[in-house]
Parts: structure tokens; C-alpha cells; sequence
């Protein structure tokens, strides 16, 4: 047997060990769809979802459930509007101004709040748009009140979902859309056939969470997956919180209170783990780097800041998609982080000017020449090594 084969085989035996066989993952997997199937929770239908949904069960891991709404139907276009009979809301989305990946949604123009499930929903509306936050407000106040008439406290509002105060349990609440929308229609036929060796897959693998989902994404971009690839940088994007990425910066009591809270969830040894996240390595040449990367001029792995790699990948994903407005959002975010990146963290010789430079392809696959050289001029000023294309790209414009 290979190294490369045995240590795949004690990986497995690892995995199996932890968190069961594959008979056993599946086993468990169509456990929670049949309970998702046959339980219908009063008037709405919930899906299991998470690692449990996946069938792992993993220690200290919460629920994770999706409620679908019963009262909202979405769509696309106005368009795209099926009429329905019965009790419900048909919602439309307005993407105009809105963050990539992000949707606002409206009331149909010739539509009123004539039917009312109940009167609070009245309430989640700001005009004719839907609230997000006061969405939340609205639900995490109805399932309190189904728990127990006046029990306010029982849930708390986490991020996107409604957490029970434990933290065991994760709800997140889900507007219908019946369609595939026109960005996730090439997920229908998707190839598989462009998955990474598996050679590459222990490569990621060895980085920690964020780096190896950054370095997938990437693998994903470079093979024209563009979808795919936003989805991984997304997931990856959620991991990067201040806490973990700049912790020297958000003040000595602030982190002392979140090294303790961890320390009550967490054993000793994978604490370290836990408040950092590692740079990945992106090599010129290398199956996971971004043709627009390879003119740099060094062979040695540079380590890229996890959230300026993200979202350069996501302006690059958002270019080849002809997605111009979700280009333009995009920028700001990189120039944003760049320039955090320079005021909180002790920049090295590398990084600097390729981050810069970075910023300077942004703009010229834009079109914006006057600005791409002046982000290349002043890389190639700091770039004492020659260690990036800036020279290079400045003589040519």
C-alpha cells in the first residue's frame, strides 16, 4: 500500500471512529429527511439541516432547522408571479441595491395587505419592503408565545436565526421561492467532473477551515465554477470575525471575556485553533491560483490575508459572471479591507504591494486605467523585491 493510500485509509478509520461509517452517516441522514417528511410543525413545514441534516453527529454541534413560512411566496420578477388561491403573500426581489449574494424584498405593485394572517405582520414591513429585522423580531416574539403565553426571553435573535437561550438549538426562518432564480440556474446541470485530485484535497485539507475553504473556492474559480466558487467564499467569509482575524485590536478586555467563553466550550489544546485563522499559501503556477495572479513573479507561496483573498476572488467570480453592479459593490470591500489590513496588522515586505496590486487589477479589468496605475505604481515603489507584477503591468497600460 502507498503512503498517499495509507494515510487515506487511517484518515477514513479516523473519521469512522468520531463519527460513524458511511452505512452509518447515511442511516442518519434519511432518518431527519423522514422526520422532516412526516412531522409538520402546526401550520408550517421545517427542514433539519447543519451537519445533523448531513447525518453527522458531531460532539457539541447545535440543531440547525429551517422553517419555511407559510404565509410569503417569493419570486423573482413581477413577472414570475404565479397567482395563487388561498391565504398568502407573494413577495418580489428587487436586487438593484443590494450587496452581492443579497436580496431586498417587496410587495407587488398591485398588491395590498388585504389578507392578514395576523395583524403583527403588518409590522415587519417599512413601506412596501420586507424587514429582515423586524421579521425576526416578529417570529422570535411567535414561537415565545407558543412556548408559554409571555415568555419573552426563551429565544434571542443570532445573527440570521432564532436561537433557544442554550444555544442547542438554531432556527432560521425561510421565504419560498418555488423557482430556480436565473443566477443559480447553471446548479441544475452542474458538472462534477472538475473536483480537485485527491492529491489537492489533502493539500486543503492540512490548512484549517477558512484557508482550505479559500483555497476550494479558488480551485472552483480557476476552472470557471463561478457560482460555486461565491458560495465557498461565502461560507468562508462568515468564519472571518474580527475576534479571530485582528485580535490584538479589539482591546485587551474584550478579548480575555471571548478567550473565556471559548475555554468553557472548548478544550485547551484546540483553543489555539479556535481564535486564529491561518493565511493561505496561494503559489504561482498552482492549481488553485487565479490566472489573473500569475504574472507575479516569485515561485514562493506568499501568504494572502484570508478576507483580501476573498474578496478579490469574489470581485473576480463576479467579473466572469458580467455581474458589473456586483463587481462595483465588491471593490469597496477589497479597498476596505486593504486598507484595514494596513492600519491594524504589521505588514511585510510581500503583502503590501501585492495587495496593492490586487486592487490595481480590480480596476483595470474595469476599465478604470487612471486608477489601476496608480495602484500599480505605488506597488511597484514598495515592491523592493520584485516579488509582483506591478512593474510589469504599469509598463504595459
Amino acid at each position: 500500500m502507498s503512503a498517499d493510500n495509507s494515510l487515506s485509509f487511517h484518515i477514513y478509520k479516523y473519521l469512522c471512529q468520531k463519527i460513524g461509517s458511511e452505512e452509518d452517516v447515511k442511516a442518519m441522514r434519511f432518518a431527519y429527511i423522514i422526520d422532516d417528511l412526516a412531522i409538520q410543525c402546526g401550520t408550517f413545514n421545517k427542514i433539519i439541516s447543519g451537519s445533523k441534516g448531513e447525518g453527522l453527529q458531531l460532539k457539541g454541534s447545535d440543531h440547525d432547522v429551517m422553517c419555511i413560512d407559510p404565509f410569503f411566496k417569493v419570486y423573482e420578477s413581477n413577472e414570475d408571479v404565479v397567482p395563487h388561491s388561498g391565504q398568502c403573500i407573494p413577495l418580489a426581489m428587487d436586487t438593484e441595491d443590494t450587496y452581492p449574494c443579497f436580496t431586498q424584498l417587496r410587495l407587488l405593485n398591485n398588491h395590498e395587505l388585504i389578507f392578514i394572517p395576523t395583524e403583527r405582520i403588518n409590522n415587519t414591513f417599512l413601506g412596501r419592503k420586507l424587514s429582515s429585522e423586524l421579521y425576526k423580531l416578529f417570529r422570535m416574539e411567535d414561537m415565545s408565545n407558543t412556548v408559554g403565553k409571555g415568555l419573552t426571553s426563551t429565544y434571542k435573535v443570532h445573527g440570521p436565526c432564532i436561537t433557544n437561550l442554550t444555544g442547542t438549538y438554531d432556527f432560521a426562518w425561510c421565504l419560498k421561492c418555488d423557482q430556480w432564480i436565473s443566477e443559480a440556474q447553471s446548479w441544475i446541470i452542474r458538472p462534477r467532473i472538475t473536483w480537485p485530485s485527491p492529491d489537492l484535497i489533502s493539500k486543503i485539507i492540512s490548512c484549517d477551515a477558512v484557508s482550505g475553504w479559500l483555497l476550494l473556492a479558488s480551485f472552483f474559480y480557476v476552472h470557471e465554477n463561478y457560482l460555486l466558487s461565491l458560495d465557498i467564499i461565502n461560507h468562508a467569509l462568515r468564519k472571518c470575525t474580527n475576534e479571530k482575524m485582528y485580535p490584538w485590536h479589539i482591546g485587551l478586555n474584550q478579548t480575555q471575556e471571548y478567550l473565556l467563553q471559548l475555554m468553557k466550550q472548548t478544550e485547551l489544546c484546540t483553543l489555539s485553533k479556535a481564535i486564529t485563522i491561518k493565511y493561505p499559501n496561494v503559489y504561482n503556477n498552482s492549481p488553485v491560483c487565479p490566472t489573473e495572479l500569475q504574472l507575479n513573479v516569485t515561485k514562493q507561496a506568499i501568504p494572502f490575508h484570508p478576507m483580501i483573498f476573498a474578496y478579490f476572488l469574489s470581485f473576480l467570480c463576479y467579473y466572469h459572471l458580467t455581474k458589473r453592479r456586483s463587481c462595483k459593490q465588491s471593490l469597496p470591500q477589497l479597498r476596505q479591507e486593504i486598507i484595514k489590513h494596513f492600519t491594524t496588522n504589521l505588514c511585510n515586505l510581500y503583502s503590501e504591494p501585492l495587495f496593492i496590486t490586487c486592487l490595481g487589477i480590480a480596476h483595470q479589468m474595469l476599465g478604470e486605467t487612471h486608477i489601476a496605475r496608480q495602484c500599480f505604481r505605488e506597488a511597484s515603489q514598495k515592491d523592493e523585491h520584485h516579488v509582483t507584477s506591478a512593474a510589469i503591468r504599469l509598463a504595459n497600460l
